[in-house]
């Protein structure tokens, strides 16, 4: 591994990240919801998970510069970066 080149070894951590299932589920959940987005703790109970995993999840997302965060009525809201959308909307995003 040391002799990967640096995106490569981003990418491999991404992947064998834990959060990495729980991430690609959100992401998935989080398609037909942009531009509109969801609060956090609402997509959580969708999936049925615990509100800590699909925040350790999105923090995920985040770091690789897929997600938005706004607030919402006071409460935290998650939506697929703008940028992201596009390249979702041309087809090599998903």
């Amino acid at each position: 591994e040391a002799s990967l080149v640096p995106g490569l070894k981003a990418v491999r951590a991404f992947l064998r990240d834990p959060a990495f299932d729980t991430a690609s589920r959100l992401w998935v959940a989080l398609i037909p919801l942009f531009p509109e987005g969801v609060i956090v703790g609402d997509a959580a109970r969708h999936l049925s998970i615990p509100e800590s995993d699909a925040v350790h999840a999105l923090a995920l997302l985040d770091s690789a510069g897929m997600v938005e965060f706004s607030d919402i009525g006071g409460k935290r809201a998650v939506r697929i970066d703008p940028g992201q959308a596009l390249l979702l909307k041309q087809g090599g995003g998903s």
